[in-house]
């Protein structure tokens, strides 16, 4: 149900933007630091990047929507068996984030959303080798978003931003439910804006 609900946020999000009078596109990059949160199970970090576009959408003065669709390449680590040996998943998705940013100053905001992914390809670390893994993880991944931004007047856009998964990210799993949990820091730039030029915040 969870899943259901979160999909049906970010298309009202994306559905709302239809409407808006100034619109800007851009491209973002930089590094995520993934992991998973399990109660059973203790994850370690897995360092990764993300890639893709995105476009602002003004609402006001203040508050914009920020649909974005991105590749990013996360995982997870932990150890197995008596000798503790070090195993890595990792995972790349593509990622449907929408969240709304609301402006603090001019260049500060705050923002606040959901997130929606595709697995594409799944592969995990072991001691005999790496091994393609897609089978053994569920194709939809579901959470919320939340993160600082700082937007320059000269198009850049600077974005620390954490993400926690609300839905299990195992198949034919009854014991663990490890979600996915990714923290990211995102260098865009802006191109346009398309349509009206944007106004200063006040």
């Amino acid at each position: 149900m969870r899943p259901r609900i979160v999909a049906c946020l970010v298309l009202m999000s994306s559905f709302a933007t239809l409407s808006a009078q100034r619109t800007a596109i851009g491209i973002k990059g930089g590094v995520v630091v993934g992991t998973a949160r399990s109660e059973l199970v203790r994850y370690g970090m897995v360092p990764g990047a993300t890639l893709g576009a995105y476009a602002a959408i003004e609402v006001s003065d203040r508050i914009e929507v920020q649909p974005e669709l991105v590749a990013s390449l996360q995982g997870a680590s932990y150890l197995v068996g008596e000798d503790e040996v070090r195993w890595v998943d990792r995972q790349l998705y593509a990622q449907l984030p929408v969240s709304v940013k609301f402006f603090v100053t001019n260049a500060l905001n705050l923002h606040i959303g959901g997130q929606l992914g595709w697995l594409m390809l799944a592969r995990t670390d072991t001691d005999d080798g790496t091994r393609n893994t897609t089978d053994r993880f569920v194709p939809l991944d579901a959470g919320v978003i939340a993160g600082l931004g700082v937007d320059l007047l000269h198009g850049t856009d600077l974005t620390l931003r954490y993400y926690g998964g609300i839905t299990p990210t195992l198949a034919d799993d009854s014991t663990i439910y490890p979600r996915n949990s990714t923290l990211q820091l995102t260098v865009g730039h802006r191109f346009g804006p398309i349509g009206k030029k944007f106004v200063r915040r006040r």
